[in-house]
C-alpha cells in the first residue's frame, strides 16, 4: 500500500509538470524582461495563472537542469496551453518567442490613420490608447518601416516613432539652421502638404499659395483639414461641415491649423521650407489628378466647374 501510494504521488507529480493547469489562458503571451530571475518569472506566470503555482515552476525549472540566468528574454506566445516543465524548457531554449513584425506607416497619415494600420497588424492591439496618445505627437511620428514586438504597447510605439522622427529630422534641422518654432511650422506646412498634392513640384507650388495667402492675411481654406476635424479620408466637404467651430476649421479662420494634421516624410518637409514663388492664390486637383492654379477666385471657379465634375 505505501508504494501504491507514492507510486500515485508520482504520477500525479508528473501530471502537474507535463500538463497544462485548467486556468490556462488562450492564446497566452508574456514578456520575459532581461536579467529577470527566476522567482519573479514564476510569480509572474502564476499570477497570469499560466502555470498552477509559483513552486510547481521553479521546480520544473530545476528539472531541465539549467540555471535560472538561463532564461531566455523576449516576448513569448502559447497559442495552445503548455504544462509546467515544456514551459520552463521553453524559457531555456528561447522557443515561442515572439517575432517582430514589420510594418510600414506611409508618409502622410494622420495619428488614427496610423492606430488603424497598427490594429490591423497587432493582436490585441489597444488602437484608442494609441491613438489618444498619438495625437498629442501629431505631425511628429516619422513615417517608416518598423520592426514591432507584437506585445508592444501603444506608448513603446508612440516613443520609438516619435524618436525616429528626430533622429531623421536632424540633419535637415541643421542644413536650415531652423529654431524650434521655424521647424514646427514646417511640419504644419509639410503636414497640409501631404494631403493636398502628391508630387513635389506641386508640393512646392502648393506651399507657396499657402505663403501668398498667408501674408495676405486670407483663409487658406484647406479641404484636408475638415477632413481631419472629422477624421475622414480627403472628401469635399459639406456646406455645414465648412462651418464648423473649430481652430483646425481653416475656412473659418484664418492663419495654420494649430497642429500639423498628419505626420510628413523628409520630402514633404523639404518641400515646405522651399515654396515656389507664384502669383496664384487658388488651386484645386481635378478628377483626372492634374492640380491647376488661378490667381483670382473667378478663374478658379471655372476651373472648379470645368475640371471637377
Amino acid at each position: 500500500d505505501v508504494y501504491k501510494r507514492q507510486a500515485g504521488g508520482s504520477a500525479v507529480g508528473l501530471a502537474l509538470l507535463f500538463l497544462p493547469p485548467r486556468s490556462f489562458p488562450p492564446s497566452a503571451s508574456f514578456r520575459l524582461p532581461v536579467g529577470a530571475n527566476a522567482s519573479t518569472v514564476a510569480e509572474d506566470l502564476a499570477a497570469r495563472q499560466i502555470v498552477v503555482s509559483r513552486s510547481l515552476f521553479l521546480l520544473a525549472l530545476f528539472l531541465t537542469g539549467r540555471r535560472d540566468t538561463a532564461l531566455k528574454a523576449g516576448a513569448y506566445s502559447f497559442p495552445q496551453p503548455v504544462g509546467a516543465l515544456p514551459l520552463a524548457r521553453r524559457l531555456v531554449l528561447g522557443s515561442n518567442v515572439l517575432s517582430p513584425i514589420r510594418i510600414t506607416i506611409p508618409e502622410g497619415l494622420a495619428s488614427y490613420e496610423i492606430a488603424s494600420i497598427l490594429g490591423q497588424h497587432l493582436p490585441a492591439f489597444d488602437v484608442e490608447r494609441f491613438a489618444m496618445l498619438a495625437q498629442q505627437r501629431e505631425g511628429y511620428l516619422f513615417p517608416d518601416t518598423y520592426f514591432i514586438s507584437p506585445d508592444a504597447t501603444p506608448e513603446a510605439i508612440v516613443a520609438l516613432m516619435y524618436r525616429t522622427f528626430w533622429e531623421k529630422v536632424r540633419p535637415l534641422v541643421q542644413r536650415y539652421r531652423l529654431t524650434e518654432a521655424e521647424l514646427h511650422r514646417a511640419v504644419i506646412i509639410a503636414s497640409l502638404l501631404e494631403k493636398e498634392a502628391n508630387t513635389r513640384k506641386d508640393r512646392r507650388m502648393i506651399a507657396g499659395i499657402i505663403e501668398n495667402r498667408l501674408r495676405l492675411g486670407m483663409p487658406l481654406q484647406i479641404d484636408a483639414t475638415i477632413a481631419y476635424i472629422f477624421q475622414r479620408p480627403i472628401f469635399r466637404p459639406t456646406a455645414r461641415q465648412l462651418g464648423v467651430d473649430s481652430p483646425y476649421n481653416t475656412y473659418r479662420f484664418r492663419g495654420l491649423p494649430p497642429t500639423p494634421i498628419a505626420n510628413p516624410g523628409l520630402a514633404a518637409l523639404e518641400d515646405a521650407l522651399n515654396p515656389t514663388p507664384s502669383p496664384y492664390l487658388y488651386y484645386l486637383t481635378g478628377s483626372d489628378g492634374v492640380t491647376r492654379y488661378s490667381t483670382s477666385f473667378a478663374e478658379h471657379r471655372q476651373k472648379k466647374w470645368r475640371y471637377l465634375r
